[in-house]
């Protein structure tokens, strides 16, 4: 059984990794109670901290910073964040995948990546707080990073969206003249403020 907070003492300081599949209430009541416990373990030291595992609401960060301070004194905490150049390296983490067409009406709502192995029709819809990858066409609606991760990427062999969202930016299907140049297989990403298809 995984614990739902660990410990990981590393030569840069200390990890704590967090449950992905538990609710916030307990992993904040397991974390504060796992501190308590390491209290003479931790005294007197001053190791960064950097917590990983889950993606976190900004409260949700700052509740844990606090508890995390409270208890040890450590003020130098991060969360581990993953950055990468989608064309070199694509961030893994917990995938779905669907296998076959989304008709209109179908909803995909995930907390990880969602692979479909075929089309995204008009009226259907994919949430993700990860990547999306459609091995057919979208012509549906996709929001990827749905957490606010901008690293998100959405790729397909064509991509004709009623709607594409990466994060907090929007934009919507590309005129004729666009879609004519557009060939092959497709990713979608944000660069300096813009959505990109390539």
């Amino acid at each position: 059984m995984i614990e739902a907070v660990t410990f990981k003492l590393t030569k840069d300081g200390l990890r704590i990794v967090l449950d992905d599949n538990l609710d916030f209430a307990s992993i904040r009541r397991l974390l504060k109670k796992k501190l308590e416990e390491s209290k003479d373990f931790f005294q007197g030291a001053r190791l960064k901290t950097v917590i990983q595992g889950r993606d976190l609401e900004k409260h949700e960060f700052d509740e844990l910073c606090k508890i995390i301070n409270e208890e040890t004194g450590f003020y130098e905490i991060e969360e581990e964040v993953t950055t990468f150049d989608w064309k070199q390296n694509i961030a893994e983490g917990k995938t779905k995948f669907y296998r076959g067409t989304m008709r209109s009406g179908s909803l995909i709502d995930y907390k990880g990546n969602v692979v479909v192995m075929g089309d995204v029709n008009p009226g259907a819809e994919i949430i993700a707080t990860g990547n999306i990858v459609v091995m057919g066409v979208i012509k549906g609606t996709v929001h990827a990073g749905a957490k606010g991760n901008r690293n998100a990427i959405v790729s397909a062999s064509g991509i004709y969206p009623t709607q594409l969202r990466i994060a907090d930016l929007i934009t919507v299907s590309p005129n004729e003249k666009e879609v004519e140049k557009l060939s092959g297989f497709e990713t979608a990403y944000i660069k300096e403020n813009h959505i990109y298809i390539e």
